[in-house]
């Protein structure tokens, strides 16, 4: 499992909520196994995602492809994405989860 870290400037951040929702089942379908998104509390226009993913290459590969790159850019993302793999090395449940 690895982790695709992706931060993204966006024309309108409803707009391309609307679009990242409906686009779950593709993304599923080329190895997401989950994601969060956030969006930072001074920059309104941009959104960070973090996507589960069941591989290394695939992430990259999937959005970097011209169908996926064409998604996005319907969605409204400005530009190309900023996009970091990473492996998870420590996690912690929050105090009081019985995770």
């Amino acid at each position: 499992m690895v982790y695709l870290i992706a931060r993204a400037t966006v024309a309108d951040f409803d707009a391309w909520r609307t679009a990242f929702d409906s686009n779950d089942d593709y993304r599923t379908e080329h190895g997401q196994r989950g994601y969060q998104v956030f969006r930072p509390r001074d920059t309104r226009d941009e959104v960070v995602v973090v996507f589960d993913w069941a591989d290394d290459r695939s992430p990259v590969e999937f959005f970097s492809s011209p169908e996926m790159r064409d998604r996005m850019r319907e969605a409204g993302i400005q530009g190309r994405p900023e996009m970091t793999l990473a492996d998870e090395v420590t996690k912690m449940a929050p105090a009081g989860s019985s995770a």
